[in-house]
């Protein structure tokens, strides 16, 4: 994994201050908000990228925890145990992507591009053509919640970098994303730690589908659709290769308070809907373009040491 300084932290500083200081009139409770579903997604995605898996359908993944969720709440059941079954389907979907994506030798972008039709025309089965409201509100004092759910986000985004930096696994994960073709050319079994990965990646984007739920008090089948893009280009902005290999979660910081700010100013100037597509697409293409430049620099691929079996 490429090396991060103290700039990362400098940035993440300086993103904070002028985002607190454009808010001044606003309320804390909408940008916690919007930086809590960009976190927890963006946290969920650097796993996948990091093992090469470019994840297209974790939209629509997050879109049916949130109709699952409206459906079991009108149903009657609690909130905690409508949030158990979510968060089981949720995982069942990622340990399926993970072993299409480690067993077949195919793309990852069309793999999860499927696996986006299928889940979205699944729950459009379930639901109908309409968003699920809640019928009951959620009695929960919203105000304190959003602050402890920041609190949860930046001890994920600790644990997630502490992970990555300082044990086996973690690395493990970069290399896979870096020399993926070459350790199944070589028989490295890479199936276990891409399934955890997912499980992983799932539970993240099983809390950002109760976030959403939160927020809008209803579930539906494209109620993610506009992250979709929106954590694309977080992860870009953040140095996390779309292809794989490096990135950490304090890129996904990065890239989270980046994509709020600009948002926000769009908005105030009144052009989000004219000019956030543009910016997006053209954040995605420089992103490109940068692993590019250093893909050509720096050829030479990293093979983690395996220990040769003994003969008996």
């Amino acid at each position: 994994m490429r090396d991060k300084k103290g700039w990362q932290y400098a940035i993440i500083f300086l993103l904070s201050a002028v985002l607190l200081l454009t808010n001044q009139n606003a309320s804390l409770v909408s940008l916690y908000r919007q930086l809590s579903i960009l976190g927890f997604l963006g946290l969920g995605m650097l796993l996948e990228l990091l093992c090469g898996d470019l994840d297209l359908s974790f939209a629509a993944q997050i879109s049916a925890g949130t109709a699952v969720l409206a459906l079991l709440l009108n149903q009657g059941c609690s909130l905690l145990v409508s949030c158990l079954i979510m968060a089981v389907l949720l995982i069942g979907i990622g340990l399926l992507k993970g072993f299409a994506v480690a067993k077949l030798n195919i793309s990852s972008i069309i793999i999860t591009m499927a696996f986006q039709l299928i889940i979205k025309g699944l729950s459009a089965l379930l639901i109908g053509d309409h968003y699920i409201i809640l019928a009951k509100y959620i009695s929960i004092d919203r105000s304190k919640l959003w602050g402890w759910i920041m609190v949860l986000l930046i001890a994920c985004i600790i644990l997630i970098q502490l992970f990555l930096k300082n044990t086996y696994l973690g690395r493990y994960c970069c290399l896979i994303g870096e020399n993926k073709s070459i350790m199944s050319e070589n028989g490295i079994d890479t199936m276990p730690v891409i399934l955890l990965v997912h499980v992983i990646a799932s539970v993240l984007f099983s809390i950002t589908s109760l976030l959403l739920l939160l927020i809008t008090s209803s579930g539906g089948y494209s109620i993610g659709d506009n992250y979709l893009f929106e954590g694309i280009v977080l992860c870009c902005i953040g140095g996390i290769g779309l292809q794989g290999g490096y990135g950490d979660a304090f890129g996904v910081t990065i890239g989270m308070l980046s994509v709020v700010l600009v948002r926000q100013m769009l908005t105030r100037f009144g052009r989000l809907n004219r000019y956030e597509f543009v910016l997006q697409g053209a954040a995605i293409l420089l992103s490109l373009l940068i692993h590019w430049l250093q893909k050509k620099n720096n050829t030479e691929p990293k093979i983690l040491p395996v220990q040769p079996k003994r003969l008996p």
